[in-house]
Order: structure tokens, then C-alpha cells, then sequence
């Protein structure tokens, strides 16, 4: 009885203490005023930007409107890959290029599909600027995006992330949640690039030094954390700039959200695993591998500790008021949520329709989002399955 108590005071203390401990660190590091960057900077004329396509009828146009609307002073060059789209992916970018010959711009096909990373791998070594712009298809970039990063990226610098924004598209019980969660994680990348480099990247569009790539493993869902780990370890500085902005929307509905969040969460873990298995390619410096193990490692067994908690809470239930009332607390809240998510989940298009909002326990929800597809993406990493895209 003594391991169970020891186990569940140990997962419900990281529970609780969990959330502050990155932030705290943050305070620490700002007062401490310890600045890691060089100031130096550097002219850059020439860009390419390398664009992976699949499935974005929908959405490619818009992206590429606003990329022929951005400003720049230089040397502009377009990579649009389609990754074997099975609708109107091609004939869509076709017709875009047919009507703005004025622009440097090139389509390639795969004739299978090989995501994101396979895409890096095979066309980034081909590209001939030193500086890449790796933008998502579905990225809707500011006026003046292109201009801050590059006034931004440094020469010690060897990967800047943009300032991705979300906006409201389909009602989805967890959209404001998802929101606010994103504009929390965008202020404390905004604290920590200004005492040194960030540890959470911003995957939807960022700059990258070309002769930095390194190739990324084909199971890797998260690139832009590979990169950004491999950059660190080569003592180039990785980068935030709030003011290059670019704009996504959300996820069309809960489900959909939360397949991404599994998605990101089975990413995390290949690189956490990945992490501990070949560590010695990951030489970070001392304030860096702090802050990855507290914003980013920490975060992503949070959810297994969570559950252990539980369990650990149901073997005690008995004997410990206190693994009483955490269960029963998380009971009832989890009980009143799923039943906003079912609603919520089967009702969608009519309460959108009557402009009907079941948000009650919209926060509590959105954390059980998080804790049942951390354990999810756990599961889907172990049993090596296939993620596929969905639909915004």
C-alpha cells in the first residue's frame, strides 16, 4: 500500500506543479537577463519557398494569392510539391501558374505519397538559395510576414519561426479553448526568444538555413522539433518572430481537433524516444536542454502521469480522503464533458446552424482533449500506425 500512496502523491503532485514549472523557469531566466544571441545582421536577397501540397483544393489558392502579394526585396522562387493529391490539387496550381507568368514558380509531382519530411528530404538539397521558406498549404501569409522574418534572421540564426495565428472557421466545442491555449503558448515564446532560443516551434511556416537540413526520418511527424534540435546542437540560434504573421484556421470540429492533437502528441513522442535513444546527436546547451526538458518532455508524459494518477487514485480510494476527492472530482467533470462532446460531436451542424453553443465545461473539456489523445497518440507510436490528413 505504501507504493501505491508513493506512486499517487508522485503522479498528483506532478499533476498539479507541472504547468507553472516553464513559466517559472522563464521569470528566472528574464530577471537573470542572460542573452545568448548574436546581434549581427545579415542581408539576405534570395529566397525559396518550398510549399507541400496534398489534398488543398480547397485552401492552395488563397496561400498562393497572398504569397504573390507578399513583400520583398529580392529574389523570390516558388517549390509547390504535390504530395499524389486525389483531387483537384494539380489542376488548381496549373491553372494559378498558367495566369501569373510573371512569377518563378514550379510544380512537382510524387507518385506516391511521402509527407511532409520525405518532401524536405528529397527537394531541399536541390534547392540552390541558402535560405528556405517552409510553408504549410494552408497558411495564409501577412503583407509584410516575409520582410520581419528577414529583417529578423541573424547570422548566427539557423531557423526562425513565424507567428502562426488561429482563427475562428467552423464552430467546434474546443475552438476558443484551442485559441486561447495557442495565443498562451505564443506569449511565452515571445518571453523566451528574448533571453535566448525558443524550445516549441511553430510548424506551419518558418526559415531555415539550408545548409543546416539534415535529413529527416521518414516516422518523424514533427520536423520542424527535429530540425530545430539538430540546428540547437550545431550552436546556431533558433528563433521567434512575433511580427511575421501568418494565418490558419482551426480544426472544422472537435474530432478533427483531436486527431491533431494525437497526431502532434505521437510526434512528440518519437522525438522524446528518439531523444533518449540517440542523445549523444542532441549536444544542447545546459539553459536549452532545461528549457526542452520543462516545455516540451515534461509536457509530453504529462498525460500518462495523469492517468497513473487516476489509477493510483482508484486503488486508494478507500483509505485517502484526498485520492477520494481527486477522483471524484475528475469523475464528475470528466461525466459532464463527454456528454458536451457527444453533443457537441453528433449535433454539430444543427447547433451551428441555430447558432446553439453547449460550452458549459468548455476548459475541463478541452484538458480531457488533451490527456485522452496524449494516451491515444501513446498507443498509435507503439503500435506504428499511419496518420492521414483531415480535412479543415
Amino acid at each position: 500500500m505504501f507504493l501505491i500512496n508513493w506512486i499517487f502523491y508522485t503522479s498528483f503532485f506532478y499533476v498539479i506543479v507541472f504547468p507553472f514549472l516553464f513559466p517559472l523557469n522563464l521569470v528566472y531566466l528574464f530577471f537573470k537577463n542572460k542573452s545568448y544571441n548574436s546581434h549581427k545582421k545579415n542581408t539576405i536577397d534570395r529566397i525559396t519557398i518550398l510549399i507541400p501540397v496534398y489534398n488543398e483544393a480547397k485552401t492552395i489558392i488563397d496561400t498562393l494569392l497572398h504569397v504573390k502579394d507578399i513583400d520583398f526585396n529580392g529574389n523570390l522562387t516558388i517549390y509547390l510539391i504535390d504530395d499524389n493529391s486525389t483531387d483537384n490539387t494539380r489542376d488548381r496550381i496549373t491553372d494559378f501558374i498558367e495566369s501569373n507568368p510573371d512569377l518563378s514558380i514550379s510544380l512537382f509531382s510524387n507518385n506516391k505519397r511521402i509527407g511532409k519530411a520525405g518532401i524536405m528530404n528529397r527537394f531541399i538539397p536541390e534547392i540552390k538559395d541558402e535560405i528556405v521558406l517552409v510553408l504549410d498549404a494552408n497558411i495564409r501569409l501577412a503583407k509584410d510576414s516575409l520582410i520581419n522574418m528577414t529583417s529578423y534572421f541573424k547570422k548566427n540564426t539557423g531557423i526562425l519561426f513565424g507567428n502562426l495565428i488561429l482563427q475562428k472557421n467552423h464552430y467546434s466545442s474546443i475552438t476558443e479553448e484551442e485559441i486561447w491555449y495557442w495565443n498562451l503558448e505564443t506569449f511565452l515564446k515571445r518571453i523566451q526568444n528574448s533571453i535566448g532560443n525558443i524550445t516549441s516551434p511553430v510548424g506551419g511556416f518558418y526559415l531555415l538555413r539550408k545548409s543546416l537540413f539534415e535529413k529527416i526520418p521518414s516516422e518523424c511527424l514533427t520536423e520542424d522539433m527535429y530540425l530545430l534540435l539538430k540546428i540547437l546542437s550545431k550552436n546556431y540560434s533558433s528563433k521567434f518572430c512575433y511580427k511575421a504573421k501568418g494565418y490558419e484556421f482551426t480544426e472544422k470540429s472537435t474530432v478533427s481537433e483531436f486527431k491533431r492533437k494525437k497526431r502532434i502528441m505521437k510526434g512528440g513522442f518519437y522525438i522524446l524516444g528518439k531523444f533518449i535513444h540517440d542523445k549523444y546527436s542532441f549536444k544542447l546547451k545546459k539553459v536549452d536542454m532545461t528549457n526542452l526538458i520543462l516545455n516540451k518532455f515534461m509536457r509530453w508524459i504529462y498525460p500518462i502521469l495523469f492517468f497513473v494518477s487516476i489509477i493510483a487514485a482508484l486503488f486508494d480510494f478507500k483509505r485517502n480522503k484526498i485520492s477520494r476527492t481527486y477522483l471524484l472530482l475528475n469523475f464528475i467533470l470528466f461525466l459532464l464533458t463527454a456528454i458536451e462532446f457527444i453533443i457537441n460531436t453528433f449535433l454539430n451542424t444543427l447547433l451551428e446552424e441555430k447558432r446553439i453553443r453547449v460550452r458549459f465545461f468548455k476548459k475541463p473539456l478541452y484538458f480531457y482533449t488533451l490527456m485522452t489523445s496524449g494516451i491515444m497518440a501513446l498507443k498509435k507510436e507503439h503500435k506504428g500506425q499511419r496518420w492521414e490528413k483531415d480535412e479543415r
